[in-house]
């Protein structure tokens, strides 16, 4: 083993390479960008949630040579973005999956003059029921499960798994729900399109991955990669909201500047960017765990549904790590994860920091809470005598063989934290009234030791 003494960049101060500028407000940020003769971009969109696209009505009322419209049989390539599954169109032709899907582009020299445009088309829908929430789809999920669209499916097995039961003293079954969650980041979505005298496009904006963006666009724009230029702007946050969604936003203004000869820009304001972009999975997870009395966990049964909106996007990746966190950090020699995204007419759901994990293990330690209750033990006792260790296998069978942190981390923090004191003074919810008369008769103390530590140095001399 080497022990380095230093480290050039860990444990050092690095200065932010965007720091400067954005603290100094000359940061430009998509909508900053130069546009030179440039054009507006507008999507129009479906009114309904789920049907099938029968034709599309231009108000001959309104004159169309003052703009450039983009339908499906204006894509020069296929009209697929080449996200994952393959399954999503740029601009609806066939079927809505999902209240606000691109149904037409418009681009004018103004914003008001598109969207103006984009309100004098009107789509003939057929509408079909939709699939809207979560608890519809478990729902069906519980009743028959055939009935439902599935976008993704993954399991992870070890063990046995009724025989892990038939072991336990105690089974603890509990379920736990996880809704739609916003990045919210300060800079919406927002990309600029410039044609080049080549035909080739050029492709600027807030975007989180600049590789993706040009290679998922090649088959759309049936151009050559090598045509298809990329540059990653000024970052107003993205979270993972602007790791895949930039590729259809960066697809619009591209189909349109393709066709129009003009540089095309899309900014999406803050209402059209909350209810048109990708969210956190919402999620269902049932948690089945059984005990023995002393606390060791035999068999964990976990059923892991995501409601993934109207396509696949990045929904692959995100069950893939929900169900690998789903028991992750326990042993157990009998583990079955049954892992499920579905379709719902909504906006379709992608990435956001943690890609599933963060609904698996909020689950997960809610339901470690719940499983030591049963069995009278403290939270932190249930933990560490289950908790993984050098020579552990994990649900996918990968066997600890290096030092991780556990049970090392956790046994400082209840030390250093003090906790099982606090845990004993704490009303936990409770409306204990002797308790919370002691400790708001401390808070107030301490409250009054400030106000008196601050007195000026007047403060007694005169008349305030």
């Amino acid at each position: 083993m080497t022990t380095v003494a230093s480290y050039k960049n860990v444990g050092q101060g690095l200065p932010r390479r965007d720091g400067d500028e954005k603290v100094r407000g000359i940061a430009e940020y998509a909508d900053d960008i130069p546009v030179p003769d440039g054009w507006y971009g507008w999507v129009v969109r479906s009114p309904v949630s789920h049907g099938r696209l029968k034709k599309l009505n231009f108000d001959p009322a309104f004159d169309w040579s003052r703009v450039c419209v983009v339908t499906p049989e204006d894509i020069p390539g296929e009209n697929v973005v080449d996200f994952v599954g393959r399954d999503m169109p740029f601009i609806a032709h066939d079927w809505i999956q999902y209240k606000g899907e691109p149904i037409a582009l418009v681009a004018a020299p103004t914003r008001a003059l598109a969207r103006e445009a984009g309100s004098h088309i009107t789509p003939e829908i057929e509408e079909h029921p939709p699939l809207l929430t979560l608890r519809e789809v478990v729902d069906q999920y519980q009743k028959d499960p055939g009935k439902l669209h599935t976008l993704v499916q993954q399991t992870i097995k070890k063990g046995n798994l009724e025989q892990g039961f038939a072991e336990a003293d105690v089974v603890v079954e509990h379920e736990y729900w996880t809704g739609h969650q916003e990045q919210l980041y300060i800079e919406p979505q927002g990309m600029v399109a410039f044609p080049e005298p080549d035909g080739g496009i050029f492709i600027q904006g807030s975007l989180q991955c600049p590789y993706y963006v040009a290679p998922e666009l090649i088959i759309t724009l049936n151009l050559p990669l090598e045509k298809i230029r990329v540059k990653q702007a000024m970052i107003g946050g993205g979270f993972g909201g602007k790791e895949e969604f930039p590729t259809q936003i960066a697809g619009y203004c591209a189909l349109l500047a393709m066709k129009c000869g003009k540089p095309v820009k899309i900014i999406y304001g803050r209402n059209e960017d909350i209810l048109f972009t990708t969210k956190r999975h919402p999620s269902w997870i049932r948690h089945r765990t059984g005990l023995k009395r002393d606390g060791t966990i035999t068999a964990i049964h976990v059923e892991f549904v995501l409601d993934g909106g109207a396509y696949v996007t990045l929904s692959p990746v995100v069950l893939y790590r929900g169900i690998l966190h789903a028991t992750m950090g326990y042993k157990c020699p009998n583990v079955f994860v049954d892992g499920h995204t579905y379709r719902t007419n909504t906006y379709p759901n992608g990435a956001f920091r943690g890609f599933g994990a963060p609904q698996a293990i909020w689950a997960l330690e809610s339901h470690m809470d719940s499983c030591a209750h049963e069995l009278g033990m403290t939270p932190a006792a249930f933990r560490l005598h289950n908790c993984l260790r050098m020579g552990d296998s994990t649900a996918t069978g990968q066997i600890i063989s290096e030092r991780m942190g556990t049970p090392d981390v956790l046994e400082k923090a209840l030390e250093k934290s003090d906790y099982e004191t606090k845990l004993k003074q704490s009303s936990r919810g409770n409306p204990d009234e002797k308790n919370l008369a002691r400790r708001g008769s401390l808070l107030l103390r301490t409250r009054r030791g400030l106000h008196r530590r601050r007195r000026s140095p007047t403060e007694g001399k005169g008349r305030h």
